[in-house]
């Protein structure tokens, strides 16, 4: 199998130096204490709450907006689901100092699918990204639509 890594370009197994490290290549490789399958689960459990709320937002707004009766209510009813999707935003830029902001962004996951870490421009946007930016533009005249 060595053969066959070195073919494809992947690196070749660790080998441990003369203090007992492993190393590939130029890098020390570090252990790294394993983790408890109940660890495992409570770490999946932040981001699989945090999906469930957006879902549930998501739904609940939906309903909200299409039982709007007129157009007017519609759009008042668009405002205040907006303001009740961003007020944590608000809440966190109004009462949290700069200094801690910054650091809590390094924590946050936010990219467009398709574009490589701080690539930002279209052109290196991929198809699929596309296609779900055409679909996510059209989504009001769907829902207004659905609402006449």
């Amino acid at each position: 199998f060595p053969f066959v890594a070195q073919r494809l370009g992947l690196p070749a197994a660790p080998v441990a130096d003369s203090h007992g490290r492993l190393t590939q290549g130029s890098e020390v490789i570090i252990p790294v204490r394993p983790t408890s399958r109940r660890a495992r689960m409570l770490l999946a459990c932040a981001p699989l709450a945090s999906m469930l709320i957006e879902l549930l937002t998501l739904c609940v707004g939906a309903v909200y907006l299409l039982l709007s009766a007129t157009t007017e209510e519609l759009i008042l009813n668009a405002v205040a689901t907006n303001f009740v999707t961003q007020i944590d935003e608000v809440m966190l830029t109004a009462f949290v100092h700069r200094a801690s902001r910054d650091r809590l962004s390094k924590y946050q996951y936010e990219h467009l699918w398709g574009v490589e870490e701080g690539d930002t421009r279209l052109k290196n946007v991929s198809d699929r990204s596309r296609w779900l930016a055409r679909r996510q533009e059209l989504l009001p005249l769907v829902l207004l639509l659905l609402a006449t």
